[in-house]
């Protein structure tokens, strides 16, 4: 009876566990993309239309193509260094979403049209924000359902160009990082420093 129960809790274990999809470079989806409570790695390959992830699946993307939306639905969370998104991201739901580098053209949706129970949370992690051209004091974006314009630099130097849109209790957090000119004299003011107290 023993063995019994600890086959049955093996056998729980491996069907809840999620598995990892792999997309590389030379794969080719020629429609859309699901993937359901599983993780998904993106270094390269091409999705024609919309990458959706659901029922709390993990993306991470680092390269490759896709063709139209992101969609994270239900509690999903992706994170973005590197590739091509050409519609935009969409969290219709409670999705979560990290942007480091890497292109996406068109719309970043935080929430859902008339859906005041969505929660998403997008993080943007760059630097020189400027909503509709004026410079960014509120770090914690929660505009209610109109197009604003974000434009900046990413973490990794990309340009950013998309209009914002949040509905509901979505919020759209821009994290500022330093500019990469700022890093480069905090990283030499520390040798010059420490060699001019040297010579005293």
């Amino acid at each position: 009876m023993k063995r019994l129960s600890l086959l049955l809790v093996f056998i729980h274990l491996i069907s809840v566990a999620q598995a990892t999809i792999y997309i590389e470079e030379g794969d080719y989806y020629p429609s859309y993309l699901q993937v359901f409570h599983n993780t998904l790695i993106m270094t390269g390959g091409t999705i024609e239309e919309n990458l959706y992830l659901k029922e709390d699946s993990l993306g991470e993307i680092y390269g490759g193509y896709i063709g139209n939306f992101l969609v994270l639905d239900d509690t999903s969370k992706a994170s973005m260094y590197g590739g091509h998104v050409v519609s935009g991201i969409s969290s219709p739901e409670d999705g979560q979403f990290s942007w480091y580098g890497g292109t996406i053209v068109g719309e970043i949706r935080s929430g859902w049209l008339n859906s005041p129970s969505c929660f998403s949370y997008h993080k943007i992690y760059g630097y020189d924000f400027k909503i509709d051209g004026e410079v960014v004091t509120d770090f914690i974006l929660t505009y209610q359902g109109f197009q604003r314009h974000l434009t900046g630099f990413l973490q990794d130097g990309t340009d950013i160009d998309n209009d914002l849109v949040i509905y509901g209790g979505s919020k759209i957090e821009l994290v500022v990082i330093p500019e990469p000119a700022t890093l480069l004299l905090l990283g030499l003011g520390v040798p010059i420093l420490s060699g001019l107290r040297r010579k005293r």
